[in-house]
């Protein structure tokens, strides 16, 4: 339905899309209009922001149900860790401040693009 949709919006739904072949492997973007097989996952590509030069996935914006595993930012260390929501104090504050993000990719990308940035002003 969400691609009958694009299709509706544009003459290349496809690139909005992501595929990936298996549970193990990261997310490819579609390069033409996808099969949809059953033995693959697909999903809307993550929208993104701009941090300085780079594109990253954006950061959750909505509190997701209690349990739910993401990923955060250590901006004092220059990492990433995974941690569980359980809807404390801590989790709205790393929310609010957009460093939440669903993938462990996505929040590699935006450290990265963070810290190229405080670079590029010394």
């Amino acid at each position: 339905m969400e691609y009958a949709h694009d299709a509706q919006e544009t003459d290349s739904p496809w690139t909005r899309w992501q595929y990936q072949a298996d549970r193990y492997s990261r997310w490819h973007d579609c390069f033409c209009p996808p099969s949809f097989v059953s033995t693959v996952k697909y999903r809307r590509r993550p929208k993104t922001i701009r941090i300085g030069e780079h594109d990253v996935p954006e950061p959750m914006r909505v509190a997701p149900p209690v349990g739910t595993e993401y990923w955060s930012l250590n901006l004092g260390l220059n990492s990433a860790y995974e941690t569980g929501w359980d809807g404390g104090e801590a989790d709205y504050i790393r929310l609010d401040k957009g460093l939440c993000f669903s993938t462990q990719e996505g929040a590699e990308k935006a450290m990265k693009a963070i810290y190229g940035l405080l670079e590029a002003k010394k």
